[in-house]
C-alpha cells in the first residue's frame, strides 16, 4: 500500500486480477508473482544487520528488499523489531526519549501469561474425553 501501484495480475492476493492505486509514498509498483518468497536469514537493512524472514508474493523492481527515505521506511522482512539494538535505534530516531526494552523477556512473559490462561481455563480432560 505504500507504493504507487499494487499489480495482482494473477489474482494471488485477491479473487480476481486487479491493479490498485497505492498511497505512492514509495516510487515503485508491487507486482504479485509466484513463487511465494520464503526466506529466513540475516539481512542488512536500514544500516543494521538483523535476523528476520520473508514471506510474500509481492516484488518491487526498484527496492526489492527495503525502502528508506526521510520519513518513509518499508521492508518485506518480518521480525526485525525483535532485535533490541535495531528497535531501540529506530525508535530513538523518532523519539529521543525512547528507552527500549528486552524483547526476549517480553515475549517469554507473554507466552507464559497465555499458557497459564489456557491451563486455568481449558478443560483438557473434557476435550480428551470427547475425542475418544
Amino acid at each position: 500500500m505504500l507504493c504507487e501501484k499494487l499489480d495482482d495480475a494473477f489474482a494471488l492476493e485477491s479473487e480476481t486480477p486487479s491493479c490498485e492505486t497505492g498511497f505512492a509514498f514509495i516510487p515503485d509498483t508491487v507486482k504479485y508473482e509466484e513463487p511465494k518468497i520464503l526466506n529466513l536469514g540475516e539481512y542488512k537493512i536500514f544500516d543494521f544487520e538483523v535476523k528476520g524472514y520473508e514471506i510474500h508474493c509481492g516484488r518491487l523492481e526498484k527496492y526489492p528488499l527495503f525502502y528508506q527515505a526521510e520519513r518513509i521506511c518499508g521492508t518485506h522482512v518480518h521480525g526485525i523489531f525483535d532485535n533490541n539494538d535495531f528497535r531501540t535505534a529506530y525508535f530513538k530516531k523518532l523519539n529521543s526519549d525512547y528507552h527500549g526494552f528486552d524483547y526476549t523477556v517480553y515475549r517469554e512473559n507473554a507466552i507464559d501469561t497465555f499458557t497459564n490462561m489456557v491451563k486455568d481455563n481449558l478443560k483438557l480432560d473434557l476435550i480428551l474425553k470427547e475425542l475418544r
